[in-house]
């Protein structure tokens, strides 16, 4: 019997939280995105290998109009919005291989201009447009010679942007160039838009191999222009700043070198340089990336305007630090940290004092890093490439809030969009994806969300246990109910005025040296007391156990009625394992003996009949005994609890087993009319 399950609300409210909080767990997987930023798909259209389409918006009224680079045959530029075509510019050369495009507003009219950079024979140009106001601006503007190897243009570009350095209201195009084994374009070039001159740094053996940071070092009023140097050992030791060598430049468009470039170390190696500020004081930061086979040491230190050195701290080298995988960086919003952004995704906080304040993990990038103010904020956003997946991240300035988007470019074919829609586009597999990067809108919400959904998981968790509570002491008090009128009804046939008959009866035929027979039907009233005893704690039995314990039964009756009536049991081989309530057929048999065959002057029949049908299980008891009309008679004196018993015990064994038990009692007569007996019929579902 099912005892009453969690009846203090206390242990039932503990367990359901217990409950929701694990069930819980995989629903969390299930929740949308709760970054603070996201990359969400702006569009998709179709390309070739031959053609670049990126998005600007060129005038700056918050609509991105669709720049289409083609470089199949002579390159051209087109510009479209809304499906049409508003400029198309033609170029003579060719497109250079890697950022061969920039846009911005140099002379701050509030058109941004189109920057393209071509070669042509040895020499690199570049050519610049208004787009939207159909007007050339310059066309093939020299910026230098390149050098070949192997018969293939030996150059790339690693800076390309506008900045006014000379505070003349307008802006200098900058551009950094870096080259191979013909070590010739190494160099920094500005143009000067008003002056229309171009400044060139000295000739040096090393430049800028990637990021170009503009920065008013010596507070002269003019930014200087620096970067990360790498030092390859493709030059000879006689070779200005020969990149045997690792150094650290500064350039100015005023002054040049704003001090003799410093000497960091040995090749192979790489200097990331970056401003830093301490106690109003401005610095250059180097990290001095090491990775050959001499006594060089990998460091991290900071250096005066004068290039004189401050500070240093020796960092004992990792693997993760060649190829540029690991990044310094110098927080706008925190002035007095240094980053390092290694290539498993670990970064490293440094203070003032170079040492190690904190760490923290975040995606790993095996890339090049570009940095970029892609949502105007005013603090730049770093694009990280993975080379090892193809994976495009997008961090705050101080790499927080990563996002990340699986694509399958094996390179860094990715560009940005500056506009009112913050865009990020990449091409692969002859289509051009466009991303928008912006807030979640979500995101302030998802403590909201996350304990709502909790909430409603522990309150459906709470409330089906609340029901099966319910149910299961409903049960519980349905099986005490059935349980207590079977013990009712046993103990009405079972009751001492029974059993001292049935003793007496077997006493007599010990009298009459009946032994066999004595002990024989002491056997059978012992079995009646064992069934009775092992069954009483269930409320429902097989066919077969109720059988048995009806057998004893009768035959005890028989032996108490001197034999005056034979009963029989018919189809009741192979039956369905049916479990039906305790005492059903036996209440039917035990009246049809103790109202029908008890008062017959006869021989008395008692048949008990199954018959399988095709949903059912049929149950007959049928007697030929006095009939029920003439058996009132005899018994005044009974209380006709039985069949009440009998009624109340189906009604609750269906709504507990859902099993509909019916029965219908049939009066039997004779041709002559006469009562003949009664008959009840059983249907047991299967």
């Amino acid at each position: 019997m099912v005892a009453p399950l969690l009846k203090d609300k206390q242990q039932l409210l503990r367990a359901s939280v217990v409950i929701s909080a694990v069930l819980f767990i995989p629903v969390y997987f299930l929740f949308p995105d709760f970054s603070k930023y996201q990359l969400n798909l702006e569009s998709e259209v179709n390309s070739n290998s031959n053609t670049h389409i990126c998005f600007e918006d060129l005038n700056m009224d918050g609509n991105y109009e669709k720049v289409i680079f083609d470089k199949s045959r002579d390159p051209l530029v087109l510009v479209e919005t809304g499906g049409k075509v508003l400029f198309q510019w033609n170029f003579v050369g060719k497109f250079i291989l890697n950022e061969f495009y920039y846009f911005a507003d140099y002379n701050h009219n509030g058109q941004k201009e189109i920057y393209v950079l071509t070669y042509r024979n040895d020499s690199i140009f570049v050519h610049i447009s208004e787009g939207l106001a159909n007007e050339i601006i310059a066309h093939e503007i020299f910026i230098s010679t390149f050098g070949r190897y192997a018969g293939k243009p030996d150059f790339s570009i690693s800076g390309f942007t506008t900045e006014d350095l000379n505070n003349d209201g307008t802006d200098e195009l900058i551009i950094s160039l870096m080259c191979g084994f013909s070590y010739t374009t190494r160099k920094i070039c500005i143009y000067d838009f008003i002056q229309n001159q171009l400044h060139v740094s000295p000739v040096s053996g090393v430049a800028i191999q990637n990021g170009l940071f503009l920065y008013d070092i010596n507070n002269d009023g003019v930014e200087e222009v620096f970067g990360d140097i790498a030092a390859h050992g493709n030059t000879n030791k006689t070779y200005p700043y020969s990149d045997l060598y690792c150094w650290l430049q500064v350039f100015n468009i005023k002054s040049g070198y704003i001090f003799n470039p410093v000497k960091l170390g040995n090749y192979p190696a790489i200097a990331q340089i970056r401003p830093f500020s301490h106690d109003g004081q401005n610095l250059i930061a180097v990290f001095y990336n090491y990775y050959g086979n001499n006594n060089d040491s990998t460091f991290i230190a900071l250096y005066n305007p004068k290039g004189k050195l401050v500070k240093k701290r020796i960092i004992p080298y990792e693997p993760s630090f060649r190829n540029n995988i690991i990044f310094l960086h110098y927080p706008e919003n925190n002035p007095n940290r240094l980053l390092l952004y290694k290539k498993n995704g670990v970064i490293e906080t440094y203070d003032s004092n170079l040492d190690l304040v904190s760490s923290k993990e975040s995606l790993p990038s095996t890339g090049k890093v570009k940095s970029i103010d892609i949502d105007n904020d005013g603090e730049k956003e770093h694009i990280l490439f993975n080379d090892s997946n193809g994976e495009i991240i997008v961090t705050r300035n101080n790499f927080s809030f990563p996002v990340a988007l699986k694509t399958d470019l094996i390179s860094e074919g990715f560009s940005f969009a500056m506009s009112g829609k913050q865009l990020i586009s990449f091409t692969q597999k002859n289509k051009t994806y466009t991303y928008e990067y912006k807030k979640n809108l979500i995101y302030p919400f998802r403590f909201i969300l996350i304990l709502s959904a909790w909430l409603g998981i522990l309150l459906a968790v709470f409330s089906i246990a609340k029901l099966f509570q319910y149910l299961a002491n409903r049960r519980y008090e349905a099986e005490k109910s059935i349980a207590e009128m079977q013990i009712t009804a046993i103990e009405n046939q079972l009751n001492p005025h029974f059993t001292l008959n049935v003793l007496n009866s077997i006493g007599s035929l010990y009298e009459s040296h009946e032994v066999k027979k004595a002990q024989y039907y002491f056997g059978k009233y012992s079995k009646l007391l064992r069934q009775s005893l092992f069954m009483s704690g269930q409320i429902a039995v097989t066919i077969h156990d109720e059988l048995e314990f009806v057998k004893n039964y009768l035959e005890l009756e028989k032996l108490r009625m001197d034999n005056s009536f034979e009963y029989s049991i018919k189809g009741n081989s192979g039956l369905p394992e049916v479990r039906i309530p305790k005492m059903l057929i036996y209440t039917f048999a035990e009246n049809a003996v103790k109202h029908g065959l008890k008062h017959f002057k006869g021989n008395g029949k008692l048949i008990i009949e199954f018959l399988k049908q095709k949903k059912h299980l049929e149950i007959t008891i049928s007697d030929n005994g006095v009939g029920r009309g003439k058996a009132g008679q005899y018994s005044l004196m009974s209380t006709g609890k039985g069949l009440e018993i009998i009624n109340k015990t189906l009604k609750l064994y269906s709504e507990l087993e859902a099993v509909n038990i019916t029965y219908k009692i049939t009066d039997l007569y004779c041709e002559a009319g006469s009562p003949a007996g009664t008959k009840v019929t059983i249907n047991v579902p299967i």
